[in-house]
């Protein structure tokens, strides 16, 4: 059986970067059941792996993986996929034991709810209103910022309000815990489960109340990026494209998390309601483009091996296939030729997202590339053109 170190992949794994980003070592033949998924939404999404070992190594990573930065590496130095420990499963006789995931913490915690006074009968009514914030400072210097925001629904007091954010900041700022004891027992054995770094714009909200008007989507998805209070994105904004065709709100006063900012922003395309993507990739560089219109990649479909080649036909290894590309099905519908659009040839898919899973496995999902979407967010979002 080929192993993970035999592809020539290796894993760098590094203390948290909210904890400095540290090296810490290395890990080839260590690891087992390696997957990774990319999307043309996000960049590096999610990835997997398990590690079988001594007892007090599998602990170890129990007690401090939670939020480690990882790197896949492969033997031409070529950075594979990046992102951080969210979740950790142990197994060691007939206990398993689970910590996380990191993304469900809240150490940074608001209250949003309908007010109301009861002082008066009946009583009055004061509309939408927000508690004041309220940190674990703790869990931040540990873990990092992860605010998050809860509904108290309708007829609230203030006190109420505070008292739901205080209970909900007491239960979550430190990291889920589960046990279970049963089955047949085993080696010690570690499932470790990664998020890239756009699972950190979930992290913060985003307001800017010092001027009005509106600004350039680019433009906007770099303040977005700059506001993070945890200093996890790069400030290397070369790869966010410029698209002045599509302006925005520059004033955000709703607090918004800037997850959501984001994905509304690249939703609407440009003017011509052209698809734009948009990534977290290597050192935590944002990538923010207009999808290609030209083919990147071919496979064919029926062939007994999964082989992806680029157009002049060099073989791409599996965990090289990247999302947000065309790629040409050379072996369906076979004798046609290439449409004038991409987006209408039936033999062509724009790759929506790429798993690879070691040691040889890629498979890919496509999907449309109309323009309703992007029509649709211009109309009913928050774009102005």
């Amino acid at each position: 059986m080929t192993t993970f170190n035999e592809l020539g992949l290796a894993l760098k794994v590094h203390d948290p970067l909210v904890s400095g980003g540290a090296w810490l070592y290395n890990l080839a033949p260590e690891v087992e059941a390696y997957t990774h998924t990319l999307s043309a939404y996000g960049g590096f999404d999610a990835a997997s792996f398990n590690l079988s070992g001594p007892a007090g190594d599998i602990e170890e990573w129990l007690e401090r993986g939670l939020g480690r930065h990882v790197e896949v590496w492969d033997n031409d130095l070529s950075r594979v996929w990046e992102g951080f420990v969210d979740q950790v499963s142990i197994t060691q006789g007939q206990l398993t034991y689970t910590v996380g995931p990191l993304t469900d913490l809240a150490n940074r915690v608001s209250c949003v709810y309908n007010g109301v006074d009861p002082q008066y009968n009946p009583p009055t009514q004061l509309g939408r209103l927000v508690t004041a914030v309220i940190n674990a400072t703790d869990s931040q210097a540990r873990y990092g910022i992860w605010e998050k925001s809860v509904s108290a629904g309708g007829k609230t007091t203030a006190a109420m309000a505070a008292l739901a954010a205080g209970s909900y900041l007491a239960r979550r700022q430190t990291p889920a815990r589960s046990q279970a004891v049963g089955g047949g027992g085993g080696a010690s054995q570690a499932t470790v489960q990664l998020k890239g770094y756009q699972a950190w714009l979930s992290a913060y909200t985003y307001a800017q109340t010092a001027s009005s008007g509106t600004v350039a989507a680019n433009a906007l998805i770099r303040a977005i990026l700059a506001a993070d209070p945890n200093g996890i994105f790069s400030t290397d904004y070369s790869r966010i494209d410029a698209n002045a065709l599509v302006v925005v709100p520059a004033h955000e006063n709703d607090a918004t998390f800037a997850e959501s900012l984001i994905k509304s922003t690249v939703a609407l395309g440009d003017s011509s309601y052209n698809l734009w993507t948009f990534g977290i990739y290597e050192q935590r560089r944002a990538i923010y483009a207009q999808a290609p219109e030209v083919l990147a990649y071919r496979q064919s479909t029926q062939a007994s091996d999964q082989d992806v080649y680029t157009l002049a036909g060099t073989r791409v290894r599996p965990w090289q296939v990247r999302p947000a590309q065309w790629i040409l099905m050379d072996d369906f519908l076979v004798g046609k030729p290439l449409g004038a659009a991409l987006a209408t040839d039936l033999r062509c898919a724009f790759i929506e997202q790429v798993t690879f899973t070691a040691p040889y496995s890629v498979s890919w999902t496509g999907g449309p590339l109309g323009t309703l979407d992007q029509l649709l967010a211009q109309l009913t979002m928050r774009g102005m053109r």
